[in-house]
Formats: structure tokens, C-alpha cells, sequence
């Protein structure tokens, strides 16, 4: 993510799990400093589960260790639900 003057606002970057190419895992969301609280991590899930759904990733799955307090309520507002050990979205529900 840039800002309209081309400064790094954030990154999000992911693997895919799976041979079959259906589970998503989160490995990093950063937002810079100067740039938290507008809304930038919660763009980057928004485009990333857009993407995935098209692509036909069945999973979105993010470890707890990656989730501060904060985020909690935004993964929950984007369908994740809070198992054991990560947050996990069902993105593709006619499989």
C-alpha cells in the first residue's frame, strides 16, 4: 500500500498452504507508523479476501500470534471466527 505521494503505507503478504492451492495463511501485515489508525489493515484483508474468493481459496487462516487486540473486532467484522490457534475465515462456502 502507497499513499497518493508514492510513501509505503503497509504490506500484507501471505502463502498458500495447500497443494490443492485452497488455504491462505497470513504471514505478515505491517502498516507504517505514520499511517495506523486510517483504516489500511482492514483495506488489505478487504482486498486480500476479494482476491482469494475469486481465486477460489476456500480458507483465509491468520495464527493468533499475528493478531494484537485491536484487530480482533475488524477480523470478526470480515467473517473470521477465533478458533484455538488463529483466526479463520471460510471464503468460498459452495465447495
Amino acid at each position: 500500500c502507497r499513499t497518493l505521494s508514492d510513501e509505503f503505507a503497509g504490506c500484507l503478504l501471505y502463502s498458500i498452504f495447500s497443494s490443492s492451492k485452497r488455504v491462505a495463511g497470513l504471514t505478515a501485515l505491517f502498516v507504517n507508523q505514520n499511517y495506523r489508525g486510517l483504516g489500511i489493515a482492514r483495506a488489505l484483508l478487504e482486498r486480500s479476501i476479494s482476491t482469494f474468493t475469486k481465486d477460489g481459496i476456500q480458507f483465509f487462516i491468520i495464527s493468533n500470534s499475528f493478531v494484537p487486540k485491536m484487530l480482533k473486532s475488524t477480523l470478526t467484522d470480515l467473517g473470521f471466527e477465533e478458533k484455538d490457534f488463529a483466526f479463520v475465515a471460510e471464503l468460498n462456502r459452495h465447495f
